[in-house]
């Protein structure tokens, strides 16, 4: 229920902090989006495995969750340091979501 309610929190923040991409182009249900959800999501069960398997296994979905939020946002970081692009926000809530649904889909 915590890792909800921070989550909800995280998303409300950064929607309502106006920390947009100023993209015109950079649509929330573009096809690169489904890429960061997937990967992410990847990232997200991968790492929940391995959580579990080195006896995290309370913590687990969120380690898994975490690590593929940290790898999302390095990739954003990259986009706005050495490829001179932008950072989209709307980029990291689908590694967000990503990072969610994988977890906690290994979990279950």
């Amino acid at each position: 229920m915590r890792i909800r309610k921070c989550v909800v929190f995280l998303v409300l923040i950064m929607y309502l902090s106006s920390c947009s991409s100023y993209r015109h182009n950079d649509r929330f249900f573009a096809p690169d989006k489904l890429y960061h959800f997937a990967v992410a999501g990847s990232i997200g069960a991968g790492t929940t495995v391995a959580a579990e398997s080195n006896g995290a296994s309370h913590n687990s979905p969120i380690i898994g969750v975490s690590v593929s939020v940290g790898v999302g946002a390095g990739k954003e970081f990259y986009d706005l340091t050495i490829k001179d692009t932008y950072w989209s926000w709307k980029d990291m809530f689908w590694n967000l979501a990503g990072g969610i649904a994988g977890s906690y889909a290994v979990k279950n």
